[in-house]
Formats: structure tokens, sequence, C-alpha cells
């Protein structure tokens, strides 16, 4: 019967756990260790937040992909905390937040405001692997890709020929551009998804070309201006020139190989492009049942670009530089269920109605055990790594510990007078941001190396440091091994002082060599021991 606990418990445990994520977010902020490439992000909006310049006092040199907005509201958040990264990472909670809300206007466009839609697209959303943690640190994903389902929302449920409609999308979608580079995809996405509706598709097409005009117009307004406050303009231009897409490289079309393709996406190599080809034929049923479709329309071209982007040159394969294509698949997935719903409704069988809320419901489980197992293990690069083969054996679990260990390395490294230089070997820009000193690979101490990631080359000044920190970028990357000549270098020439999970701070006590070659990791099989006890 209607009312009974088979259909009741479904959609109030949807409505608990939807509303739930911001506050599972609130949670992670203090959870998750300072990340590499949020670290690099960060330090961006630091200098324009301190010292009126984007990127200023960075020893690394500075991100200009993520700006726009983002940049805009995370130096005010970086005011307003003090520079605490945690207040910082607001940016990214309050950026989901929105994104449900949006998925709730989007929903009542297509469906109706009486229908359970709102809850079945939030749940496929927040089931994503890394939803809960990109909504946790300071990226600009999220905040992108709530501006570009802002424009979803105003494309299908504005009248066609209108200038808001044209307007506002435009300005939405530049912006979104502007604050996630990746998501300029979105205004190619635009005149495609225009092709997909019969009847007015002159009329559509004119919309889409006047709101691509106009958010280009804001996209380069944005980035131009994030060029002039840039410490670094002429890399600023660079960036925004390639659209962080290069074409030389060993990597190109390497990331059509399936392995890739991993089970942070959904379990199987394989699986991802099965789950893609449902939601496409799904759409296609269900696209003439709704009311306004050119927004999911929109959507649905958008994150097969995205995905195509990412396969055939993205330029690291990092599973956030996929997350708006894989988003705005969920969301579009979400609201064919949501169609399946309101088909099922009318059935006499009481189980009928209520499986596409308890299979929404077991896709926001999963996306909460996600969010567990992420904040238990505390590492805000495991998606990065995962994708760069650092497997779960490689990495160290247990309750916070890699939050934990990070806390007490810079806690140990805040203690070392300002006069004696530290080092590090490996990459780890968090360890610069969370101590406010210049930590930079050692390398760029020696005369005449260039060093890319860094600001300058060489960035680092003074004499050679006097303390060598051990990142966990050694061991964990293909590129990471610490080589033979390195070990009996760190054993004829260190002192260990402490160690805290993957990280090892050295004393030097001898000479360096004369060639930083031998400090530079290279790949490596041999399963050599990471430290030598004194």
């Amino acid at each position: 019967m209607p009312g009974s606990f088979v259909e009741v418990a479904p959609s109030r445990l949807l409505r608990a756990g939807v509303i739930a994520a911001p506050l599972a977010c609130l949670i992670g902020i203090f959870a998750m260790t300072a990340g590499t490439d949020e670290s690099w992000i960060v330090f961006g909006v630091r200098g324009l937040a301190e010292h009126g310049q984007y990127g200023a006092e960075s020893p690394y040199r500075s991100v200009h992909s993520t700006g726009g907005a983002y940049t805009a509201v995370a130096a005010g958040l970086h005011l307003l905390g003090g520079g605490r990264l945690e207040v910082v990472r607001l940016v990214s909670v309050l950026g989901l937040a929105g994104l449900l809300y949006l998925i709730w206007r989007l929903a009542n466009h297509s469906l109706g405001v009486k229908s359970d839609a709102p809850w079945l697209m939030s749940a496929a959303l927040l089931a994503l692997p890394g939803t809960f943690m990109l909504g946790s640190e300071a990226f600009g994903e999220v905040l992108a890709t709530a501006l570009v389902v802002g424009g979803a929302c105003l494309w299908g449920g504005s009248p066609g020929g209108a200038w808001g409609r044209r307007v506002w999308t435009g300005l939405l979608l530049g912006t979104a551009a502007a604050t996630r580079l990746n998501c300029i995809i979105a205004l190619a996405a635009l005149p495609l998804a225009a092709l997909l509706v019969p009847g007015r598709r002159r009329s559509e097409l004119t919309d889409a070309g006047i709101a691509l005009i106009v958010g280009a117009v804001a996209f380069a307004i944005q980035s131009q201006l994030l060029v002039r406050i840039s410490v670094d303009p002429g890399m600023a231009a660079t960036t925004l020139t390639t659209s962080g897409f290069t074409l030389e490289g060993e990597h190109k079309l390497s990331y059509l190989i399936p392995l890739t393709l991993d089970y942070w996406i959904t379990a199987q190599n394989f699986l991802p492009f099965f789950v893609i080809a449902a939601v496409l034929l799904g759409w296609a049923w269900a696209r003439t049942q709704v009311a306004a479709p050119q927004g999911a329309d929109f959507l649905i071209i958008f994150s097969v670009l995205v995905w195509g982007a990412w396969l055939v040159k993205a330029p690291i394969p990092h599973l956030r530089y996929l997350w708006p294509g894989l988003a705005a698949l969920a969301i579009v997935g979400g609201l064919v269920l949501s169609v399946l719903a309101r088909r099922l409704a009318s059935s006499d069988r009481p189980l009928a109605r209520a499986a596409p809320a308890w299979l929404a419901v077991s896709l926001l489980f999963t996306g909460y055990v996600d969010a567990a197992r992420t904040y238990e293990n505390g590492e805000s690069d495991i998606l990065s790594w995962q994708w760069q083969g650092a497997t779960a054996r490689r990495i160290e679990f247990g309750p916070l510990r890699a939050l934990r260990s990070q806390k007490s390395i810079v806690a140990r490294l805040k203690k070392i007078p300002s006069d004696q230089n530290i080092a590090c070997i490996g990459f780890d820009t968090a360890l610069s941001l969370l101590t406010r000193r210049p930590i930079v690979p050692v390398e760029a101490y020696y005369p005449g190396v260039n060093h890319p990631d860094l600001q300058s080359a060489p960035r680092a000044s003074g004499p050679k440091p006097r303390w060598l920190a051990i990142t966990p970028f050694v061991n964990r990357f293909p590129n990471g091994g610490m080589t033979p000549a390195l070990h009996r270098w760190i054993e004829q020439n260190c002192r260990m002082d402490c160690r805290f999970g993957p990280y090892v701070l050295y004393e030097v006590t001898g000479t360096y060599p004369e060639s930083p070659a031998v400090l530079a990791l290279h790949p490596s099989t041999l399963q050599l021991p990471l430290v030598t006890q004194p």
C-alpha cells in the first residue's frame, strides 16, 4: 500500500543523505592533508590576498588553469580565515551546496516540483568516486561544475529567443571556463546540444551562437584579469593559450589504454564505457518525457566532450580533471532514473514503485563509503596517485595517519631556525605552504639547474640546505624511485632526525655531491629501504 515502509524508508534516507553531504564535507576539510596540487593552487590565492599579486611569495610557478570565480571567492575566504587552509576549502563546500541546489532547480524544470527527481539526481552525483574529496579540498572543479549546471538550468528553463537566456547562459559558462580551464568545453557543447532540438533548431542555434560569443568574451575578460594580476604573466598567457593541453610529449593518446580507467571510476576497467552507453541510451528514451530537455541535452554533450578530451590528451591523467564530465553524466543518469520512477509510480506493486529510490539509496551509500575511506586515510593526493600507479599496497592506511604524519613533520620543520635552509627529495608543495618557508627540490640549490616547477631557475638561494625532507612522492610514483647512488650518499652524509609515516627528515652532516644527478629520483624496480636506522 502507498506509504508502506518499503516506499517511505528510501525517500527519507535519500533526503537525509543528500542534505548531509555538505556537512560531511565540512568534516572532510579537517580530515584531509594539504594536497600537492591543492597547495599549488592556494599559493596563487595567498599571494593575491596578502600581496595583491597572484602567486606572489610562492617558490613554485603559479597555476593559472584555476581562476575566475574560484580565485575571487578563495581569496576572500583566505582573508576572512586569516590564511587557514580549512577556511579556503569552504569554497568547495559552498560549491557543492550550490550544485545540489542547482540540481533541484534543473529537476523541477524537467519533471515538475512534486517529483523525487532532485533527490535521485543528487544521489547519482554523490555516488561518484572523489565527489566528497573534491567537496572538501580547495580545488575549483566543484565550483566550476556548479556554474556549468547553472548554465544548463538557464538554458533549459528559459524560453527560446529570450535575451536573458542567451546572455546569462553565456556569462555562466564563460565564468565556469575561467574558473576551471577544462570547463571551456562547455562553450563548444552548447551549439552541439542545440542541434538536438527538432522543429526550432535554427532558433536554438542562434541562441547558442550568441551565448557562445558572450561566454567567450566573459572568459577572455576574466582570464586576462588573471594574467594582469599574476606574478608570472608569461606562464598565465601560455596556460590560457594552450587551454591546458600540450601536443608534444610521450603521453599523446596514451590515456586510451584501458588500464588507466581503474576502479576509481566504477570498479572495473571497461565498465565506464558501459555506464556511458547506458546513460546515453536511457536519455534517448527519457528525453521525450521531459518538459525541458535542453538543459540535460547540454550536460550530456558536455560530458561526452570532456571524456573524449581527457582520454585523448589530458595534461596528467588525474581523475579530478575528468570529474566535471563525470558529474554531468551522473546528473543526467539521475534524471533518467527519475523518469523511470515516474513511470513506475502508477504500478500496483509497492516494490516496483520503490525500486528507483532504493537504487538511488544504494548509489548514495557507495558515495558515503568512498567518503569514509577517503577521510579515514586522510590523504589528499590519493586521486592523483591512483592514476600514477600508487596502488593501495604503497599507501599507509590508518585512522587519519596521513594527516597526522603531515602535521607532525610540519611542526618539526617550523622549529628549525629560519637561517637554516630546508630542501626536499621528491616533490611536495604542501610543506612550503604550511611552513611558510621555501622548501623546494634540492636540485634547485645547484647553480644553473633549471627546475620547471619553480618560479625562477634556480629559485633557491643561499648555502646548500642543512636539512633534507623525504616526501611521500618517493617510491610511490613510477619515476619516484631512490637510486642506489642516492641511498649511499644519504647513508654516508646524513643523519636521520625523525620519521613520520612517509616523511623522513635528515640533517646533512657531510658534503653534497658535485653533480645534482646523484640526488635525482629515477624509475627503479629495486625494493630498497626508504631509510636506514642510525
